[in-house]
């Protein structure tokens, strides 16, 4: 294996580590009286401060390029409801409801942009949604409704 595909394996292992244990501290958080969108504020602004006195003209580049405002609104956002749902759902169910992002995407784009859907896409989607339905919905559950707000944290927006 290539240090190149090394290092880039690694930083997937270490990436799923984070996003796999980050419910973790934020329940204790929680537990401690620091509601989760606080704790993510706290973080979230730490981590701008760090990057701001490590590349300060990353700062430049964002207050220059609207475009990236809207990327750092969603992505904000995104992970504030990321980190409320991990805290008053189940990890299991939270997680694999955010994991479908680029179900909701293709579905987006479609409906949106007017992207054409590829049967490539549209296996994806199919395998996606089945996926979901047997963790989501398993027999016993019944009603195939989400079972609190925080399975409505991951969905889009626009079908809230």
């Amino acid at each position: 294996m290539s240090e190149p595909t090394r290092r880039a394996a690694l930083a997937l292992v270490f990436n799923a580590f984070v996003w796999g244990t980050s419910w973790w501290p934020l329940r204790r958080l929680q537990e401690a009286g620091l509601h989760p969108l606080w704790a993510t504020t706290i973080i979230f602004t730490l981590a701008s401060l760090a990057i701001a006195i490590a590349r300060p003209r990353a700062c430049l580049q964002v207050a220059t390029t609207p475009a990236l405002w809207l990327l750092v609104a969603a992505a904000g956002l995104t992970n504030a409801a990321f980190n409320w749902a991990i805290v008053i759902g189940d990890v299991v169910r939270v997680v694999l409801l955010f994991y479908l992002m680029p179900l909701w995407t293709v579905l987006l784009a479609r409906a949106a942009l007017g992207e054409r859907l590829t049967q490539a896409a549209a296996l994806r989607l199919g395998l996606g949604a089945i996926g979901a339905a047997i963790v989501l919905w398993p027999p016993a559950a019944g009603d195939p409704a989400a079972s609190g707000f925080a399975d409505l944290l991951p969905l889009p927006r626009r079908s809230w």
